[in-house]
């Protein structure tokens, strides 16, 4: 599967997710991704909005051709266990960071962290998602902690 119709999968695509943790594992060529993704809201109370509610998710990009940082611009609070992030298929160009081109089959994207204002490439053949807990698991959780 490739990352779009991955992200076409999604009831939110990467939009408003969180990311938890990221590993390269270089022997397997693979990016891990540990992410919470949007998957709805609980219904509003009056004056407080509504609550998002989060499904905990593993994203692994396989076949790695590569995986590029970009250094913070700004960095947010330092006390932030996770960090917000939106997935973008197209990234404007950055002068400061030249990545390269990539063959047939492979798919480039970038997730957009919105705590440093700036984004993290990614380049790979194929991507999987795990799911961590069930839809109701995940529900249960947001109305416990609405």
């Amino acid at each position: 599967m490739n990352i779009i119709e991955l992200e076409a999968g999604l009831p939110n695509g990467f939009h408003d997710a969180t990311l938890e943790k990221l590993e390269i594992d270089y022997q397997k060529s693979v990016v891990y991704i540990l992410m919470k993704l949007w998957i709805g809201l609980l219904p509003s109370k009056p004056f407080l909005g509504s609550t998002p509610v989060m499904r905990r998710a593993n994203l692994s990009f396989e076949r790695l051709v590569y995986c590029v940082v970009e250094p913070p611009e700004q960095l947010g609070d330092s006390d932030h266990e996770e960090l917000d992030v939106s997935g973008c298929e197209n990234v404007p160009e950055n002068p400061n960071v030249r990545l390269p081109t990539v063959a047939e089959g492979v798919f480039r994207y970038a997730f957009y962290v919105s705590d440093w204002n700036s984004f993290i490439h990614i380049a790979a053949r194929t991507v999987g998602v795990t799911w961590l807990e069930s839809e109701e698991s995940a529900w249960s959780r947001a109305k416990e902690q609405d």
